[in-house]
């Protein structure tokens, strides 16, 4: 599922490595020597959030092109 939140714990400290996670489709990025429950907590929040924001405007990305689509072929019926 493309809209499923994912959060990666790592131990790696590599610059960059956490951008790189990102755009391989990570939610978050959290390194274990630091983590908290309330930084977890934060993350989830976060990236359920950030999931449901890019599902909703994919919706209505479909919605706004179904009515474009609609407005085409109404013109061409009307001529």
């Amino acid at each position: 599922d493309p809209y499923l939140p994912v959060i990666v714990l790592t131990g790696i400290q590599q610059p960059g490595h956490d951008l790189e996670l990102i755009k391989l489709g990570a939610s978050d990025y959290l390194q274990k020597e630091r983590l908290s429950l309330r930084e977890l907590e934060r993350s989830i929040r976060f990236s359920w959030e950030r999931k449901r924001f890019l599902q909703e405007m994919t919706d209505l990305e479909v919605e706004r092109r179904s009515l474009l689509e609609s407005v085409v072929s109404l013109e061409r019926v009307i001529g």
